[in-house]
Formats: C-alpha cells, sequence, structure tokens
C-alpha cells in the first residue's frame, strides 16, 4: 500500500472517529469557537477606545437628560467661573497698585462703587443712614485720590462702607495689629508684659522706634499669622517702621474698624488688652488737633489711632496717606468711624479738613438717627463700660513712655517733617487732656464714691489717699497705685502726687478761668522719680495740691508747655494714716 493511501484511510478513520464520540456536531462548524472569541475582543477593544476618546467631565447623554446641563453649557460655565477668577485677582492686584499710584483723581476714583461692609445679612439700615449712605458714596466718588470709609454703629449695629474691604496702605494702623499679637503672646505666656512703655507710645504718639521694637521681640511673621488667624482679610505687614525695602504696610478700613469693634467691647484678645489700648487712643496726640476728632463737637471724647505717611508710586510721583481710625463716644449714639485715603498733588491740611469735614457729616447723622426703627443687634454699652472700668483699674500701660523717644511721630514724612518729629507726647498730655473723659488708673470717678469720710476733718499727720481725676492723662503715675501723699498741718490738706509724665508744668487749684487772672496762685511743679515694676526709673513732674474736703469734687486746672488751660475735677478720698 503506498504511503498516500495510508493518509487518506488514516483520515477517514480519524473523522468517523469524531463523528461517533459527537453526532449533532456539524463538521462545517468546527472552527466557529475562535472566530466569536475573536469578535468579542475586538469589540471590547473598540469600546474602549471610544471610552478614551471622550472628553474628561463629558456626560452621558442619559446623565445629561437628567441634570438638565449639557456638556456644552457645563463647559461654558467653567470658562465663566476662570474668568471671573482671573479677573478678580486681577482687580485685587489692581487696587493695591492703585493705593499706591493715586496720582490722578480719574485713576483712583471709585466712583460709588464700594464694596460692602459686611459679610452676612447686614442690619437694616434707618432712614438718616440710607441717607448717609447714599451722600458718603456720591461725595467720595468725586474727591481726588483714592478713599475708603468704614463705619460701624456700636448701639444698634448698622454699618457703612464705601470701599471697606480695598486693601490701603496703612501707615500707622498697622500699629493696632503690633498691639493685638503683642498681648495675645502676652496671654499665651510667650512674652512677658514688660513692654508697657513701647505698648502706649505705638498708640498714643506713634512711636516709630518703639513699634519696631515690638516687631523685633514679636516676629513679623507672629504678627501677620495674628492678623490671618482673627481673619482681618487685608492686613499685611511687610517692613519695619521706616524700613525701605520696596514693599508697604497694608490694611482695609473695615479690617480696622473691627479691631475698634472689639477695643470698645472688650474683646480685643482680652478685657485687659482693650482696655489698655483704649486708654492708649484715649491719650492719641493729634485728637483734638485734625481729622475724625477735629469733626466732632467739643467735649464729645474720642480715642484714635492716626496713620500718615509720605510714599511714591512706580513713577516716582509722591502719594500722601491720610488715615485715621477713631470710636466716637456720642451720647447714646458711640460708633466706630475709619477713613484711609492716598492722594497725590494735595497737601496734607487739606486732606485732613476734608477727613474732618467727612467727620463731621457722619457724625451729624448718627446722632440724629430713630434707633426705635431699626433692630438692636450690638448693644454693647455695658460691655464698653466695664473695658473702660479695667483700663482705669489696670496700669496706665505705659503712660511712662514718653514720644520724645520717637524721631518721626507717625510714620514716614509728611509735608511737615519738621513738626511731625517734633511732637511728643508727654509734652503734649495737658493740652491731649481736653476731652479725656476716663478715670485715672485705679481710681473711682472724680466724685469719690470708694468710701473713707467725706468731709471729714483730720488729725495733722500724713496719710496715703486716693487721688481721683476726669481724665486718664491728668493722673497718678501708674508706680503709685493711683495714691499721693495727704499732709495734714493745722487742719490744712495738701496731697503731693506724682504725675505720668512731664507733659503739665502749670497746676491752678480752681478753673482754667481763674488760672489766668492776674496774681493767680499758679503752682509749679516738682520733679519726682518713679520706679516701675520692671525696675525702670523715670522722672515725672509733680504737685503739692491744696484739699479743700475729701471725698468731695474741687476744681483742679492744668497747662502743658502751650499755655493752654483746661478744667478738670479732682477729689481725694479713702485717706489711710501712713505708719
Amino acid at each position: 500500500m503506498s504511503t498516500d493511501q495510508n493518509m487518506n484511510e488514516f483520515k477517514q478513520s480519524s473523522l468517523s472517529e469524531n463523528a461517533s464520540a459527537d453526532p449533532g456536531k456539524n463538521r462545517s462548524g468546527g472552527g466557529r469557537g475562535p472566530l466569536i472569541l475573536v469578535l468579542v475582543l475586538a469589540l471590547a477593544v473598540i469600546c474602549l477606545l471610544v471610552y478614551m476618546m471622550k472628553k474628561p467631565g463629558e456626560k452621558k447623554p442619559a446623565e445629561e437628560a437628567q441634570s438638565g446641563v449639557t456638556a456644552e453649557q457645563e463647559q461654558t460655565v467653567q470658562t465663566e467661573e476662570e474668568s471671573a477668577g482671573e479677573e478678580k485677582t486681577a482687580k485685587k492686584a489692581e487696587t493695591a497698585e492703585t493705593a499706591v499710584t493715586a496720582v490722578t483723581a480719574q485713576e483712583s476714583r471709585k466712583a460709588g462703587t464700594g464694596n460692602t461692609a459686611g459679610e452676612g445679612p447686614a442690619t437694616a439700615l434707618s432712614p438718616e443712614m440710607q441717607t448717609l449712605d447714599q451722600n458718603l458714596r456720591t461725595e467720595l466718588s468725586q474727591k481726588g485720590g483714592n478713599w475708603s470709609l468704614y463705619l460701624y454703629c456700636l448701639d444698634n449695629g448698622q454699618e457703612i462702607g464705601v470701599n471697606a474691604n480695598d486693601p490701603m496702605i496703612s501707615a500707622s494702623l498697622i500699629k493696632l495689629y503690633v498691639a493685638g499679637c503683642y498681648f495675645e503672646q502676652v496671654e499665651k505666656g510667650l512674652i512677658s508684659d514688660d513692654y508697657q512703655s513701647q505698648l502706649y507710645s505705638m498708640i498714643s504718639a506713634s512711636d516709630n522706634g518703639a513699634t519696631n521694637q515690638l516687631i523685633d521681640l514679636l516676629g513679623m511673621d507672629a504678627v501677620n499669622s495674628f492678623i490671618q488667624e482673627h481673619n482681618y482679610k487685608a492686613g499685611q505687614l511687610n517692613r519695619k517702621m521706616l524700613e525701605q525695602n520696596g514693599m508697604e504696610n497694608y490694611t482695609s478700613s473695615r479690617d480696622c474698624g473691627m479691631v475698634l469693634r472689639d477695643v470698645y467691647k472688650g474683646t480685643y484678645v482680652n478685657k485687659d488688652a482693650s482696655a489698655r489700648i483704649l486708654e492708649a487712643m484715649r491719650g492719641q496726640i493729634d485728637r483734638n488737633l485734625n481729622k475724625i476728632p477735629a469733626g466732632v463737637p467739643a467735649g464729645v471724647d474720642t480715642a484714635n489711632k492716626t496713620g500718615e505717611l509720605l510714599t511714591t508710586d512706580s513713577n516716582g510721583m509722591n502719594v500722601l496717606i491720610q488715615n485715621d481710625a477713631a470710636i466716637v463716644f456720642a451720647e447714646g449714639h458711640p460708633y466706630v468711624l475709619v477713613v484711609m485715603t492716598a492722594t497725590s498733588g494735595v497737601g496734607e491740611p487739606q486732606m485732613q479738613q476734608e477727613i474732618a469735614a467727612v467727620s463731621s457729616e457722619v457724625y451729624n447723622a448718627v446722632v440724629s438717627m430713630d434707633t426705635g426703627n431699626v433692630n438692636s443687634v450690638h448693644s454693647d454699652d455695658s460691655e464698653a463700660s466695664e473695658a473702660s472700668e479695667a483700663s482705669e483699674a489696670g496700669s496706665a500701660a505705659g503712660t511712662a513712655g514718653t514720644a520724645a523717644e520717637n524721631a518721626e511721630g507717625n510714620e514716614g514724612t509728611t509735608e511737615n517733617p519738621a513738626e511731625n518729629s517734633s511732637v511728643n507726647s508727654t509734652d503734649n498730655s495737658a493740652d491731649s487732656a481736653e476731652n479725656s473723659t476716663g478715670t485715672s488708673n485705679g481710681n473711682k470717678s472724680a466724685g469719690g464714691s470708694s468710701g473713707g469720710a467725706q468731709g471729714a476733718v483730720l488729725e495733722d499727720g500724713t496719710y496715703i489717699a486716693e487721688f481721683n481725676t476726669d481724665s486718664t492723662m491728668f493722673s497718678v503715675n501708674e508706680a503709685k497705685e493711683g495714691k499721693g501723699s495727704l499732709t495734714v498741718v493745722n487742719g490744712q490738706m495738701t496731697i503731693h502726687v506724682s504725675l505720668v509724665s512731664k507733659g503739665i508744668v502749670k497746676l491752678f487749684p480752681g478753673s482754667a478761668e481763674e488760672a489766668q487772672q492776674e496774681g493767680a496762685a499758679v503752682l509749679e511743679p516738682t520733679i519726682d522719680e518713679v520706679t516701675y515694676s520692671d525696675g525702670t526709673k523715670k522722672e515725672v513732674f509733680g504737685f503739692d495740691i491744696p484739699v479743700p474736703v475729701i471725698g468731695e469734687e474741687f476744681n483742679c486746672a492744668i497747662a502743658g508747655e502751650k499755655g493752654k488751660w483746661y478744667d478738670h475735677k479732682v477729689s481725694v478720698t479713702n485717706p489711710v494714716k501712713a505708719e
């Protein structure tokens, strides 16, 4: 048998065996399984390719129908949001630049489109406040330069803001945050409270040297962390005072307004910190000279922090910064007002007068407000009273500090650098005391209701007694704890008190009018040395003041180096026989 025949017989035999093993299997379909597998794999590859070709974030038709938003619409919204974000970032950068480059009124004018003041629902404005809001927007938009304003009514929570959230060059307003950071670190036990003099000088006299000492103590990063942690959104400390590093410090009128609101409430860090800052602000050397205090009637108490700076923009043009942040204790209607400006080609006196005019307009509107039509959401008079009491019960918080150490007064050089550099808080303390209504450190009011034998006749001898006044500037030095040495000789009483500085150079036991009459027995000061709790010593002026009666008010007029006399009420209480 040939080989071919053998092979054919083998194939036929194999086919017969396969057919016998699976009689239902069609020989013609024996290769269908592999073909199906190939088709399935091909289909999977095609599906994978289609899936990968779809755009990220693209919805399936079923999902589009369910959400009601097509992929094209979603992409459009996404693009608009990205554009808005870029525009917002660009606007913020432009705002910061505008604060420096306020060259012309056209470039810096806001045209009445200021930011809303608050975050979240605002208290409804009374008719008077609505009118004031519209008037301020119109007026500030027409003024040359860049203006920012924030008003907060402490009795009912109403607020007005014109460009209130815009970052502005802070000048010395940045010192409010340095003070807050200091007190917070003291509270946390990170530093000791041994810098009362620097604190007081930094706020009342805007002492740049004292401020830089505190920044070195705290660290610039710590101050910025304090600003961020307490949500002061525009605040930035980028340099020390007078440092030339090409950068500026920033804040907003609303941020500063929130600081002053908390100072008033006694919640800026804590009650003691708030009280001490408030006391220093009441001692502001410019309080009766210009800006916000100049716009309120005489006799209305104010506490403020000023800020001035002469800088240059990117074109080398001068830009004048004039800022002021104040608590105005209008009777029945206390409020916070912050005004910040950046102008070019305008003199310092004019800008200060314009701020005073705005302050006057605000005051007249607020005091005429009918609060009966407004929900009172921030009635904080009791808290403010507690903060004020804490201020008086605490130390004078560095009234021993002297602004003579300050080369500039306020930060930077204004059009009057010589005048700025010659300012001395202690030498002007008597002049600053005119409207200060706080009581002296550690004492009751000048009426003296703190006990003791009112009207009592004391036997001859030496006593320690409390000396109470109606002014924080005309008060006993903190080292003496509000007390003086009372001497009684043949029934005639005289108390010797050491004051806070050498600012009061003349004293008269009577009225200011009587002090200016010919032959008036004006008292000259003694030179006293006081020792503070940290061991430092200082020379201050003291006076031997005749006391007509114990526990009752009597007149006492004082004068500073400028020679202007001011009336005050004082009393002597709680005499205790010295051992």
